[in-house]
């Protein structure tokens, strides 16, 4: 590998890109609230906070146009990403069917992100689709974005995160005050609800502008955990974004690499 990145002068953000360091991958999260109003909202298009589900189901992917369907002009198919019961990655692609619920057959436990893979004569989704489970909104993607843009996270099993960047974004804040926080609950198998609190390891007071590379810059998130990025506001109609990269590592291949 070394020897690799000498002649080639890959940085080793971009070999991992490649698949040329075995047991780790990129990964990027990228939120969007276009109108957080006073109060506590996620950083995600669906806009509020976000109830994360308590047991795996079927997920339900409808969209607000009724262009959005097989035969449409709009996007044709979906694909849901998410994870199952036992943390694994799971997807599925769902054909679109407008305004009317499709219900899918895979059991997803969190739902990481969906994207539309093909589309009509329109080029693009002609409206917002969501994708539901257990009666909430777990991931949404605003019309013509063509995937979802959710400050929302779960390390899947038998791999750890190490999140290298973490930027936040804040547009139009005028006279209003805005904190940004960052959220992290560990899994604990020995706890009633597998969880253990939700803990605040970043927070932010914003002005117009970006503040990049900021804590929780190196940390390590383990697996089964889950990552939420709220902001809170005094104000109305604050657009905000975060951007999180990091590795995904494969637990094995830290062991093989001591």
């Amino acid at each position: 590998m070394s020897h690799l990145l000498l002649d080639t002068a890959l940085s080793f953000d971009t070999a991992v890109s490649l698949g040329l360091v075995p047991g780790w991958s990129l990964v990027r999260i990228i939120g969007h609230n276009n109108d957080i109003d006073s109060g506590t909202e996620d950083l995600w298009g669906q806009g509020g906070v976000k109830t994360w589900p308590t047991a795996a189901g079927a997920v339900t992917v409808v969209s607000s146009s009724i262009n959005d369907a097989a035969a449409g002009t709009g996007a044709r198919t979906v694909l849901v990403e998410g994870l199952d019961a036992n943390y694994n990655p799971i997807s599925e692609l769902y054909t679109m069917n407008g305004t009317t619920d499709v219900v899918g057959l895979q059991l997803f436990f969190r739902v990481q992100r969906i994207q539309a893979v093909t589309c009509g004569s329109g080029g693009e989704n002609a409206g917002a689709i969501t994708a539901t489970l257990g009666g909430n909104v777990q991931s949404s993607m605003a019309a013509a974005f063509g995937a979802s843009r959710d400050g929302h996270y779960t390390v899947q099993a038998g791999y750890q995160f190490l999140v290298t960047l973490y930027e936040l974004t804040c547009g139009r804040l005028g006279t209003g005050d805005l904190e940004l926080n960052a959220f992290i609950r560990e899994y604990n198998a020995n706890s009633d609800s597998n969880y253990n609190a939700w803990r605040c390891v970043s927070s932010i007071d914003m002005s117009e502008g970006s503040v990049p590379q900021v804590a929780p810059r190196g940390r390590i998130v383990q697996a089964r955990a889950d990552i939420r990025i709220q902001g809170i506001s005094n104000a109305a109609n604050l657009a905000t974004s975060v951007v999180i990269v990091g590795f995904l590592i494969d637990n094995n291949a830290l062991i093989q690499s001591r």
